[in-house]
């Protein structure tokens, strides 16, 4: 992972907008894979701008390489103990299987 001291990656419950509101935060990263991915994104969006209109959303390009992979399909894949190198970063991979691999 690359560290920016202006970056912050957190969890939350609730609206999105809530949190933001709350944390003054007024930009939202977003990521798509494909046009289905931009088709939701783009509703999601538009009824966030309602909900907190000062807010903007910027959407990420995946590389091609990676288009075909979704969490759903990372865990189908864990589901039968199979490989997920290459499909995400090395330095999650053992955690993510400790999360889905029942032992």
């Amino acid at each position: 992972f690359i560290n920016y001291d202006s970056i912050e990656i957190v969890a939350i419950s609730g609206l999105v907008t809530e949190f933001m509101k709350n944390n003054g935060i007024k930009v939202l990263a977003r990521g798509i894979r494909d046009s289905e991915d931009l088709y939701y994104e783009l509703k999601m969006s538009r009824m966030n701008k309602l909900l907190y209109p000062e807010m903007d959303t910027i959407f990420l390009n995946t590389s091609e390489n990676y288009t075909h992979i979704s969490s759903s399909l990372i865990k189908e894949i864990l589901k039968f103990n199979g490989p997920i190198d290459g499909l995400v970063p090395e330095i999650l991979i053992e955690d993510i299987k400790s999360k889905f691999i029942k032992k």
